[in-house]
Protein backbone atom coordinates (compact mmCIF):
# COMPACT_ATOMS: atom_id res chain seq x y z
CA UNK A 1 0.00 0.00 0.00
CA UNK A 2 1.47 3.21 -0.64
CA UNK A 3 1.86 6.22 1.87
CA UNK A 4 0.64 9.44 1.09
CA UNK A 5 2.45 13.06 1.85
CA UNK A 6 0.23 16.21 2.71
CA UNK A 7 0.48 18.57 0.02
CA UNK A 8 2.04 16.34 -2.73
CA UNK A 9 0.10 12.63 -3.22
CA UNK A 10 -2.91 11.31 -3.03
CA UNK A 11 -3.53 7.78 -0.92
CA UNK A 12 -3.99 5.20 -3.41
CA UNK A 13 -3.33 1.60 -3.92
CA UNK A 14 0.02 0.94 -5.27
CA UNK A 15 -0.91 -1.13 -8.84
CA UNK A 16 2.92 -0.87 -10.28
CA UNK A 17 4.27 -4.58 -10.94
CA UNK A 18 7.72 -5.74 -11.42
CA UNK A 19 9.60 -8.96 -11.68
CA UNK A 20 6.36 -10.58 -13.41
CA UNK A 21 4.00 -10.49 -16.47
CA UNK A 22 1.57 -7.72 -16.53
CA UNK A 23 -2.04 -9.54 -16.19
CA UNK A 24 -5.72 -8.39 -17.06
CA UNK A 25 -6.02 -6.86 -13.86
CA UNK A 26 -2.80 -4.77 -13.78
CA UNK A 27 -4.06 -2.68 -16.85
CA UNK A 28 -3.71 0.03 -15.54
CA UNK A 29 -0.56 0.57 -14.97
CA UNK A 30 -0.44 -1.47 -18.47
CA UNK A 31 1.81 1.47 -21.05
CA UNK A 32 -0.05 0.76 -24.28
CA UNK A 33 3.12 1.25 -27.14
CA UNK A 34 2.72 1.32 -30.79
CA UNK A 35 4.06 -2.30 -31.22
CA UNK A 36 0.57 -3.61 -29.51
CA UNK A 37 -1.47 -2.13 -32.23
CA UNK A 38 1.18 -3.30 -35.09
CA UNK A 39 1.13 -6.87 -33.63
CA UNK A 40 -2.93 -7.05 -33.18
CA UNK A 41 -3.27 -6.00 -37.08
CA UNK A 42 -0.53 -8.26 -38.07
CA UNK A 43 -2.70 -11.18 -36.23
CA UNK A 44 -5.18 -9.72 -37.37
CA UNK A 45 -3.95 -10.50 -41.07
CA UNK A 46 -3.49 -14.10 -40.24
CA UNK A 47 0.36 -12.84 -40.06
CA UNK A 48 3.08 -14.47 -38.48
CA UNK A 49 5.06 -12.71 -35.55
CA UNK A 50 8.24 -13.16 -33.96
CA UNK A 51 9.65 -11.17 -31.20
CA UNK A 52 12.67 -11.28 -30.45
CA UNK A 53 13.52 -9.10 -27.54
CA UNK A 54 15.53 -9.05 -24.57
CA UNK A 55 14.59 -10.10 -20.81
CA UNK A 56 12.00 -8.10 -19.24
CA UNK A 57 11.08 -6.01 -22.56
CA UNK A 58 7.29 -6.39 -21.99
CA UNK A 59 6.73 -9.79 -24.10
CA UNK A 60 4.72 -11.99 -22.25
CA UNK A 61 2.81 -9.08 -21.04
CA UNK A 62 2.20 -7.76 -24.36
CA UNK A 63 0.42 -11.59 -25.27
CA UNK A 64 -1.22 -11.44 -22.03
CA UNK A 65 -3.14 -7.65 -23.26
CA UNK A 66 -3.35 -9.31 -26.87
CA UNK A 67 -6.47 -11.53 -25.24
CA UNK A 68 -8.11 -8.31 -24.53
CA UNK A 69 -7.50 -5.90 -27.80
CA UNK A 70 -10.84 -4.93 -29.73
CA UNK A 71 -9.08 -5.69 -33.04
CA UNK A 72 -8.71 -9.10 -31.60
CA UNK A 73 -12.04 -9.83 -30.47
CA UNK A 74 -13.36 -13.19 -30.98
CA UNK A 75 -9.89 -14.68 -31.84
CA UNK A 76 -9.01 -18.06 -29.46
CA UNK A 77 -5.35 -16.92 -28.18
CA UNK A 78 -3.27 -19.80 -27.26
CA UNK A 79 -0.34 -19.06 -25.12
CA UNK A 80 2.56 -21.99 -24.48
CA UNK A 81 5.55 -21.50 -22.43
CA UNK A 82 8.56 -23.78 -23.88
CA UNK A 83 10.14 -23.20 -20.60
CA UNK A 84 7.55 -25.46 -18.71
CA UNK A 85 8.30 -28.30 -19.82
CA UNK A 86 12.20 -30.24 -19.48
CA UNK A 87 11.90 -33.24 -22.40
CA UNK A 88 13.72 -36.37 -21.89
CA UNK A 89 14.72 -36.90 -25.40
CA UNK A 90 14.40 -34.09 -28.34
CA UNK A 91 11.44 -36.04 -29.98
CA UNK A 92 9.64 -35.38 -26.78
CA UNK A 93 9.07 -31.56 -28.16
CA UNK A 94 6.32 -32.61 -30.31
CA UNK A 95 4.45 -34.26 -28.02
CA UNK A 96 4.94 -31.60 -24.98
CA UNK A 97 4.17 -28.83 -27.47
CA UNK A 98 1.57 -30.17 -28.95
CA UNK A 99 -0.03 -31.77 -26.06
CA UNK A 100 -0.26 -28.38 -24.38
CA UNK A 101 -1.88 -26.75 -27.47
CA UNK A 102 -4.47 -29.70 -27.73
CA UNK A 103 -5.40 -29.40 -24.58
CA UNK A 104 -6.30 -25.22 -24.73
CA UNK A 105 -7.91 -26.12 -27.86
CA UNK A 106 -10.26 -28.37 -26.34
CA UNK A 107 -10.66 -26.39 -23.70
CA UNK A 108 -12.30 -23.89 -26.09
CA UNK A 109 -15.48 -25.77 -27.19
CA UNK A 110 -15.80 -23.18 -29.72
CA UNK A 111 -12.61 -23.56 -31.82
CA UNK A 112 -12.82 -27.47 -33.58
CA UNK A 113 -16.20 -29.69 -34.15
CA UNK A 114 -16.72 -32.22 -32.21
CA UNK A 115 -16.78 -34.39 -35.49
CA UNK A 116 -13.42 -33.31 -36.13
CA UNK A 117 -10.65 -36.52 -35.11
CA UNK A 118 -8.31 -33.94 -33.44
CA UNK A 119 -5.58 -35.59 -31.55
CA UNK A 120 -2.79 -34.63 -29.43
CA UNK A 121 0.61 -35.40 -31.57
CA UNK A 122 2.62 -38.00 -29.81
CA UNK A 123 6.08 -37.49 -32.09
CA UNK A 124 7.70 -36.10 -34.80
CA UNK A 125 5.29 -37.96 -37.75
CA UNK A 126 2.37 -36.37 -36.17
CA UNK A 127 3.50 -32.69 -35.96
CA UNK A 128 2.19 -31.83 -39.44
CA UNK A 129 -1.27 -33.69 -39.45
CA UNK A 130 -2.21 -31.75 -36.09
CA UNK A 131 -1.02 -28.36 -36.98
CA UNK A 132 -3.02 -28.74 -40.37
CA UNK A 133 -6.19 -29.96 -39.24
CA UNK A 134 -5.98 -27.57 -36.94
CA UNK A 135 -5.11 -24.69 -39.28
CA UNK A 136 -8.01 -25.90 -41.74
CA UNK A 137 -10.85 -27.18 -39.55
CA UNK A 138 -10.95 -24.15 -36.91
CA UNK A 139 -13.95 -22.33 -36.60
CA UNK A 140 -12.59 -19.59 -35.26
CA UNK A 141 -9.29 -17.49 -36.29
CA UNK A 142 -6.40 -18.90 -33.72
CA UNK A 143 -3.33 -16.94 -32.65
CA UNK A 144 -0.63 -19.91 -31.32
CA UNK A 145 2.27 -18.19 -28.97
CA UNK A 146 4.95 -19.89 -28.09
CA UNK A 147 6.31 -17.95 -25.31
CA UNK A 148 10.40 -18.14 -24.40
CA UNK A 149 11.07 -19.76 -27.56
CA UNK A 150 14.86 -20.20 -26.86
CA UNK A 151 14.37 -23.48 -25.29
CA UNK A 152 12.63 -25.24 -28.31
CA UNK A 153 16.49 -26.31 -29.35
CA UNK A 154 17.41 -29.48 -30.67
CA UNK A 155 19.33 -31.47 -33.14
CA UNK A 156 17.20 -31.98 -36.07
CA UNK A 157 15.04 -29.16 -34.78
CA UNK A 158 14.75 -27.79 -38.07
CA UNK A 159 11.71 -30.14 -38.66
CA UNK A 160 9.80 -28.61 -35.84
CA UNK A 161 10.19 -25.11 -37.07
CA UNK A 162 9.47 -25.77 -40.77
CA UNK A 163 6.19 -27.38 -39.96
CA UNK A 164 5.30 -24.22 -38.05
CA UNK A 165 6.13 -22.39 -41.31
CA UNK A 166 4.37 -24.69 -43.67
CA UNK A 167 1.02 -23.60 -41.40
CA UNK A 168 1.10 -20.41 -42.88
CA UNK A 169 0.63 -21.01 -46.60
CA UNK A 170 -1.99 -23.91 -46.02
CA UNK A 171 -4.93 -22.19 -48.18
CA UNK A 172 -7.74 -21.43 -45.80
CA UNK A 173 -5.79 -21.47 -43.22
CA UNK A 174 -7.23 -19.78 -39.88
CA UNK A 175 -4.13 -20.31 -37.56
CA UNK A 176 -1.06 -18.05 -37.29
CA UNK A 177 2.01 -17.74 -34.93
CA UNK A 178 3.44 -15.57 -32.42
CA UNK A 179 7.15 -16.91 -31.49
CA UNK A 180 8.46 -14.97 -28.36
CA UNK A 181 12.02 -14.86 -26.67
CA UNK A 182 15.25 -13.89 -26.45
CA UNK A 183 16.73 -15.82 -29.02
CA UNK A 184 19.20 -15.50 -32.20
CA UNK A 185 16.89 -17.27 -34.92
CA UNK A 186 20.03 -18.90 -36.75
CA UNK A 187 20.17 -20.66 -33.24
CA UNK A 188 17.06 -22.08 -33.55
CA UNK A 189 17.49 -23.73 -36.96
CA UNK A 190 20.15 -24.38 -39.17
CA UNK A 191 18.35 -24.15 -42.62
CA UNK A 192 17.41 -20.62 -43.12
CA UNK A 193 15.48 -21.88 -46.26
CA UNK A 194 12.51 -23.54 -44.30
CA UNK A 195 12.47 -20.88 -41.32
CA UNK A 196 9.79 -19.56 -40.18
CA UNK A 197 11.61 -16.69 -38.99
CA UNK A 198 12.05 -15.65 -42.65
CA UNK A 199 8.62 -15.32 -43.41
CA UNK A 200 7.13 -14.11 -40.27
CA UNK A 201 7.11 -10.23 -39.33
CA UNK A 202 9.77 -9.62 -36.92
CA UNK A 203 8.52 -6.48 -34.64
CA UNK A 204 10.54 -4.50 -31.44
CA UNK A 205 9.28 -3.81 -28.52
CA UNK A 206 11.34 -0.30 -27.52
CA UNK A 207 11.40 1.27 -24.16
CA UNK A 208 9.05 3.50 -22.98
CA UNK A 209 9.24 7.35 -24.04
CA UNK A 210 9.76 10.12 -21.78
CA UNK A 211 6.08 10.78 -22.40
CA UNK A 212 4.95 7.17 -21.61
CA UNK A 213 6.79 7.11 -18.12
CA UNK A 214 5.23 10.28 -17.43
CA UNK A 215 1.67 8.29 -18.33
CA UNK A 216 2.50 5.75 -16.33
CA UNK A 217 3.61 7.77 -13.42
CA UNK A 218 -0.15 9.26 -13.56
CA UNK A 219 -1.04 6.10 -12.09
CA UNK A 220 0.62 6.50 -9.09
CA UNK A 221 -0.17 8.37 -5.62
CA UNK A 222 1.23 12.14 -6.43
CA UNK A 223 0.01 15.11 -7.51
CA UNK A 224 1.06 17.03 -11.08
CA UNK A 225 3.82 19.04 -9.56
CA UNK A 226 5.75 16.06 -7.86
CA UNK A 227 4.64 13.42 -10.50
CA UNK A 228 6.69 15.16 -13.71
CA UNK A 229 9.33 16.13 -11.46
CA UNK A 230 9.61 11.97 -10.38
CA UNK A 231 9.17 10.93 -13.51
CA UNK A 232 11.56 12.96 -15.45
CA UNK A 233 14.46 11.65 -12.47
CA UNK A 234 13.24 7.88 -13.35
CA UNK A 235 13.25 8.32 -16.89
CA UNK A 236 17.09 10.27 -16.43
CA UNK A 237 17.94 6.71 -15.11
CA UNK A 238 16.18 4.30 -16.81
CA UNK A 239 15.50 5.33 -19.99
CA UNK A 240 12.41 3.72 -20.23
CA UNK A 241 13.92 0.22 -19.29
CA UNK A 242 10.01 -1.12 -18.91
CA UNK A 243 10.89 -3.31 -15.97
CA UNK A 244 13.24 -1.11 -14.23
CA UNK A 245 10.87 1.55 -14.64
CA UNK A 246 7.67 0.07 -12.91
CA UNK A 247 10.59 -1.15 -10.37
CA UNK A 248 11.30 2.27 -9.43
CA UNK A 249 7.77 3.87 -9.41
CA UNK A 250 6.33 0.58 -7.26
CA UNK A 251 9.16 1.66 -4.93
CA UNK A 252 8.73 5.52 -4.76
CA UNK A 253 4.86 5.05 -4.29
CA UNK A 254 5.55 2.49 -1.18
CA UNK A 255 8.11 4.94 -0.15
CA UNK A 256 5.76 7.99 -0.65
CA UNK A 257 8.69 9.84 -2.65
CA UNK A 258 8.44 13.46 -3.36
CA UNK A 259 11.90 14.70 -4.59
CA UNK A 260 14.87 13.76 -7.28
CA UNK A 261 16.52 12.06 -3.91
CA UNK A 262 14.27 9.75 -3.71
CA UNK A 263 14.54 8.22 -6.99
CA UNK A 264 18.15 8.39 -6.08
CA UNK A 265 17.45 6.16 -3.37
CA UNK A 266 16.05 4.00 -5.51
CA UNK A 267 18.22 3.93 -7.80
CA UNK A 268 21.03 2.97 -5.13
CA UNK A 269 18.97 -0.11 -3.51
CA UNK A 270 17.97 -1.31 -6.89
CA UNK A 271 21.89 -1.94 -7.53
CA UNK A 272 22.60 -3.01 -4.44
CA UNK A 273 19.68 -5.71 -3.84
CA UNK A 274 18.54 -6.61 -7.71
CA UNK A 275 19.52 -9.97 -8.62
CA UNK A 276 17.04 -10.42 -11.24
CA UNK A 277 18.14 -7.85 -14.03
CA UNK A 278 21.88 -7.21 -13.23
CA UNK A 279 22.99 -10.74 -12.58
CA UNK A 280 22.36 -11.73 -16.11
CA UNK A 281 23.93 -8.99 -18.23
CA UNK A 282 27.11 -9.25 -16.04
CA UNK A 283 27.68 -12.84 -16.48
CA UNK A 284 27.13 -12.03 -20.47
CA UNK A 285 30.15 -9.15 -19.73
CA UNK A 286 32.17 -12.12 -18.60
CA UNK A 287 32.92 -12.82 -21.80
CA UNK A 288 36.05 -11.05 -22.74
CA UNK A 289 35.27 -9.73 -26.13
CA UNK A 290 31.67 -8.64 -25.20
CA UNK A 291 33.38 -6.72 -22.42
CA UNK A 292 35.97 -4.73 -25.09
CA UNK A 293 33.12 -4.03 -26.94
CA UNK A 294 30.88 -2.85 -24.35
CA UNK A 295 33.49 -0.25 -23.14
CA UNK A 296 33.98 0.85 -26.60
CA UNK A 297 30.14 1.55 -26.74
CA UNK A 298 30.60 3.46 -23.29
CA UNK A 299 33.30 5.35 -24.08
CA UNK A 300 31.39 6.94 -27.34
CA UNK A 301 33.12 4.58 -30.15
CA UNK A 302 30.41 4.83 -33.46
CA UNK A 303 29.81 0.89 -33.39
CA UNK A 304 27.38 -0.27 -36.42
CA UNK A 305 24.38 -1.89 -34.88
CA UNK A 306 23.99 -5.25 -36.55
CA UNK A 307 20.99 -7.13 -35.05
CA UNK A 308 20.19 -9.88 -37.73
CA UNK A 309 23.51 -12.09 -37.85
CA UNK A 310 23.10 -14.08 -34.57
CA UNK A 311 27.23 -14.45 -34.00
CA UNK A 312 27.78 -10.79 -34.27
CA UNK A 313 28.85 -9.52 -30.47
CA UNK A 314 25.84 -6.40 -30.83
CA UNK A 315 23.27 -8.84 -31.40
CA UNK A 316 24.54 -11.15 -28.20
CA UNK A 317 25.02 -7.50 -26.30
CA UNK A 318 21.27 -6.39 -27.54
CA UNK A 319 19.75 -9.81 -26.30
CA UNK A 320 21.36 -9.32 -22.85
CA UNK A 321 19.57 -6.06 -22.56
CA UNK A 322 22.78 -3.79 -22.35
CA UNK A 323 22.89 -1.88 -25.50
CA UNK A 324 20.43 -0.61 -27.96
CA UNK A 325 20.39 0.97 -31.55
CA UNK A 326 20.37 4.83 -31.94
CA UNK A 327 18.15 6.93 -34.09
CA UNK A 328 21.52 7.09 -36.64
CA UNK A 329 22.11 3.29 -36.18
CA UNK A 330 25.02 3.30 -34.11
CA UNK A 331 25.17 1.29 -30.72
CA UNK A 332 24.45 2.78 -27.28
CA UNK A 333 24.48 1.71 -23.97
CA UNK A 334 20.66 1.42 -22.70
CA UNK A 335 20.58 3.61 -19.19
CA UNK A 336 22.91 5.38 -17.21
CA UNK A 337 22.47 2.83 -14.47
CA UNK A 338 23.93 0.11 -16.93
CA UNK A 339 26.59 2.75 -17.43
CA UNK A 340 27.11 3.33 -13.68
CA UNK A 341 27.37 -0.60 -13.10
CA UNK A 342 28.95 -2.26 -16.22
CA UNK A 343 31.08 0.92 -16.67
CA UNK A 344 34.63 1.59 -15.14
CA UNK A 345 34.71 2.22 -11.43
CA UNK A 346 37.01 4.39 -10.04
CA UNK A 347 38.69 2.41 -6.47
CA UNK A 348 38.89 5.61 -4.92
CA UNK A 349 37.70 9.12 -5.03
CA UNK A 350 39.99 11.50 -2.95
CA UNK A 351 38.29 14.46 -0.64
CA UNK A 352 40.30 16.64 0.61
CA UNK A 353 41.04 20.50 1.79
CA UNK A 354 41.62 23.20 -0.90
CA UNK A 355 44.64 23.63 1.35
CA UNK A 356 45.70 19.85 1.29
CA UNK A 357 45.93 19.08 -2.47
CA UNK A 358 49.49 18.78 -2.85
CA UNK A 359 48.94 15.97 -0.21
CA UNK A 360 46.30 14.68 -2.04
CA UNK A 361 47.68 14.77 -5.58
CA UNK A 362 50.45 12.85 -4.34
CA UNK A 363 48.18 9.98 -2.31
CA UNK A 364 46.31 9.92 -5.72
CA UNK A 365 49.38 9.50 -7.72
CA UNK A 366 50.34 6.87 -5.51
CA UNK A 367 47.94 4.77 -5.88
CA UNK A 368 47.62 4.97 -9.83
CA UNK A 369 51.27 3.89 -9.74
CA UNK A 370 49.98 1.10 -8.17
CA UNK A 371 47.23 0.54 -10.20
CA UNK A 372 44.19 2.07 -8.90
CA UNK A 373 41.71 4.67 -10.76
CA UNK A 374 41.16 7.56 -9.34
CA UNK A 375 38.99 10.42 -8.91
CA UNK A 376 39.30 13.61 -7.80
CA UNK A 377 37.35 17.48 -7.82
CA UNK A 378 40.55 17.98 -10.58
CA UNK A 379 38.64 15.65 -12.97
CA UNK A 380 35.11 17.78 -13.10
CA UNK A 381 35.77 19.14 -16.80
CA UNK A 382 34.39 22.65 -17.91
CA UNK A 383 31.03 22.71 -18.21
CA UNK A 384 29.53 20.02 -15.85
CA UNK A 385 27.58 20.92 -12.82
CA UNK A 386 29.82 20.70 -9.87
CA UNK A 387 27.87 19.25 -7.16
CA UNK A 388 25.90 16.78 -9.04
CA UNK A 389 28.97 15.21 -10.84
CA UNK A 390 30.47 14.88 -7.54
CA UNK A 391 27.45 13.21 -5.41
CA UNK A 392 27.72 11.14 -9.34
CA UNK A 393 31.32 10.18 -8.71
CA UNK A 394 31.07 9.49 -5.05
CA UNK A 395 28.28 6.85 -5.57
CA UNK A 396 30.28 4.99 -8.53
CA UNK A 397 33.52 4.93 -6.40
CA UNK A 398 34.55 2.02 -4.71
CA UNK A 399 36.04 3.51 -1.43
CA UNK A 400 36.31 7.53 -0.23
CA UNK A 401 39.84 7.90 0.89
CA UNK A 402 39.29 11.38 2.62
CA UNK A 403 43.08 13.22 3.39
CA UNK A 404 42.88 14.52 7.30
CA UNK A 405 45.35 17.09 8.18
CA UNK A 406 45.65 19.28 11.41
CA UNK A 407 43.44 21.60 10.09
CA UNK A 408 41.12 19.41 8.39
CA UNK A 409 38.97 18.78 11.60
CA UNK A 410 38.86 22.37 12.82
CA UNK A 411 37.09 22.91 9.30
CA UNK A 412 34.47 20.55 8.99
CA UNK A 413 32.36 22.53 11.71
CA UNK A 414 32.15 25.32 9.10
CA UNK A 415 28.86 25.38 7.42
CA UNK A 416 28.61 24.03 3.62
CA UNK A 417 32.08 22.41 4.47
CA UNK A 418 32.90 19.99 0.84
CA UNK A 419 34.55 17.39 2.86
CA UNK A 420 32.14 16.91 5.85
CA UNK A 421 29.45 17.12 2.43
CA UNK A 422 31.50 14.26 0.84
CA UNK A 423 31.78 12.14 3.88
CA UNK A 424 28.00 12.45 4.21
CA UNK A 425 27.17 11.65 0.80
CA UNK A 426 29.35 8.20 0.79
CA UNK A 427 28.34 7.55 3.99
CA UNK A 428 24.42 7.86 2.60
CA UNK A 429 25.13 5.29 0.15
CA UNK A 430 26.91 3.10 1.33
CA UNK A 431 30.71 3.49 -0.41
CA UNK A 432 33.27 2.47 1.80
CA UNK A 433 35.44 5.78 4.20
CA UNK A 434 39.14 5.51 4.37
CA UNK A 435 40.36 7.92 6.85
CA UNK A 436 44.12 9.26 5.90
CA UNK A 437 45.72 10.86 9.00
CA UNK A 438 48.80 13.10 7.68
CA UNK A 439 51.71 13.13 9.93
CA UNK A 440 50.54 14.63 13.60
CA UNK A 441 46.59 14.96 12.70
CA UNK A 442 45.18 14.33 16.16
CA UNK A 443 42.98 10.31 16.41
CA UNK A 444 39.13 11.11 15.38
CA UNK A 445 37.38 11.37 18.25
CA UNK A 446 33.15 11.94 18.12
CA UNK A 447 33.36 14.80 20.14
CA UNK A 448 35.62 16.92 18.01
CA UNK A 449 33.38 15.95 15.12
CA UNK A 450 30.21 17.53 13.10
CA UNK A 451 26.99 14.79 14.33
CA UNK A 452 26.55 13.53 10.53
CA UNK A 453 29.76 12.08 10.26
CA UNK A 454 30.70 10.86 13.85
CA UNK A 455 30.64 7.30 12.56
CA UNK A 456 34.29 7.79 11.56
CA UNK A 457 35.70 7.75 15.24
CA UNK A 458 35.07 4.06 15.07
CA UNK A 459 35.88 3.72 11.34
CA UNK A 460 39.54 2.41 11.18
CA UNK A 461 42.18 4.85 9.75
CA UNK A 462 45.45 4.63 8.42
CA UNK A 463 48.33 6.94 9.67
CA UNK A 464 50.94 8.11 6.51
CA UNK A 465 54.14 10.20 7.16
CA UNK A 466 56.70 10.52 5.07
CA UNK A 467 59.07 7.71 6.37
CA UNK A 468 56.03 5.22 5.93
CA UNK A 469 54.23 6.43 2.66
CA UNK A 470 54.97 2.89 0.73
CA UNK A 471 53.71 0.40 3.26
CA UNK A 472 50.72 3.22 3.80
CA UNK A 473 49.53 3.35 -0.13
CA UNK A 474 49.14 -0.31 -0.06
CA UNK A 475 47.31 -0.34 3.33
CA UNK A 476 44.77 1.63 1.44
CA UNK A 477 44.93 0.06 -1.30
CA UNK A 478 43.75 -3.16 0.40
CA UNK A 479 41.28 -1.36 2.19
CA UNK A 480 39.71 -0.43 -0.68
CA UNK A 481 39.13 -4.30 -1.97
Amino acid sequence: MSQSVEGTARAQVNNYVYGGALRERDRDVYVDRECDREVAILLGRGNFVHLSEPRQQGKTSLVNRLKHLPALKGYCIIDVKASDFKPDHPDEWYRLIGGAIYTDVVAHSDVVPDTLPLRAPTGRHEWHSFLKNLAIFSRKDVVLVLDEVQAIKFDGSDHFYSVIRNTRDIDGSRVSFVLSGCFNPDELIADRAVSPFNTGNRVTLPDFTREEVLKLAEKGPWLAEVRESLAERVYYWTHGHPYITQYFLCHLASMGATSHEDVDVVKRQFERTDTSNLAPIGETLKDSRLKALFDRILKGEQVRFQAYLSDYPTQQLRLAGVIKMDEKGNCVVRNRIYQDIFGPRPDAFISYRREDWPLAGAIGKGLTAIGKSVFDDQSVRAGEQYPRMLEEAIESARSLVVVFTEGTVADLREQGNWVCREIVQAHKVGTRVIPVLIDNCPRLVADALPQSIQFLASTQSIRLRQDNATIALEEISESME
